[in-house]
C-alpha cells in the first residue's frame, strides 16, 4: 500500500490534519546539523527509530511512549521529560531509502504551534555523515518570533549534540 494511502487511512493523522493548520506548516524555521564519524547507514539505524530519541535525548529524564511502530505513517509517541512537559508527536512520513522521516506535534509543543519537523541522515564519506533536523512552526499567542526560533534550535542542537556523544561512545 503506498504510504499516502496508509496517511490518509490513518484516523489519528485525520484528527491531526484537521486539527493543525496546513498539516502543521508553519511559516518559521529551523535547521541544525551536526557531523557524525560513522556511516550513514549506521547513523539511520539508530536515528531512524522513531521510538528511539531516549537512546540520544533527555539525558535519563525523558520517557517515551510509543503507539505503532517506528516507520508507519499514523503512529503516535510522547514524550515526558522529567519536570512533567509532555508532547505527543505523529509520524506523517517516512522513507528509510532516504534515511529521513517527518512528524507533526498534535499535543503539546510548548511555545509552538504548526509544528512539522524532518529528521534525516546524509553520508558525507565513507564511515562520515551528518544529521539534519529541520522544522517549520509558527510561536504560540504570547511567544515572539525570536524566541521560538531561539528555543527550537537550542532543543535541536542539544538533541544533535547528544547523537554526537551517542556515537562517540560506542
Amino acid at each position: 500500500m503506498n504510504r499516502y494511502v496508509k496517511l490518509l487511512a490513518t484516523p489519528v493523522l485525520l484528527l491531526a490534519f484537521f486539527t493543525t493548520p496546513a498539516m502543521a506548516a508553519g511559516r518559521l524555521m529551523v535547521k541544525e546539523e551536526g557531523a557524525l564519524n560513522v556511516s550513514a547507514d549506521k547513523a539511520w539505524a539508530v536515528i531512524g527509530d522513531f521510538g528511539g530519541l531516549t537512546k540520544f535525548m533527555g539525558g535519563g529524564n525523558m520517557k517515551l511512549e510509543l503507539k505503532g511502530t517506528a516507520t508507519d505513517a499514523g503512529s503516535t509517541r510522547t514524550l515526558t521529560m522529567g519536570n512533567g512537559f509532555s508532547i505527543t508527536e505523529a509520524l506523517v512520513d517516512y522513507d528509510a531509502g532516504k534515511r529521513s522521516y517527518s512528524y507533526i506535534a498534535i499535543n503539546g509543543g510548548g511555545s509552538v504551534k504548526n509544528y512539522l519537523s524532518t529528521l534525516h541522515v546524509e553520508p558525507t564519506g565513507k564511515d562520515t555523515c551528518k544529521v539534519v533536523w529541520s522544522a517549520t512552526f509558527d510561536p504560540r499567542e504570547g511567544s515572539d518570533d525570536a524566541s521560538a526560533i531561539q528555543g527550537m534550535s537550542n532543543i535541536y542542537k542539544g538533541a544533535i549534540a547528544g547523537i554526537q556523544k551517542y556515537f562517540s561512545d560506542q
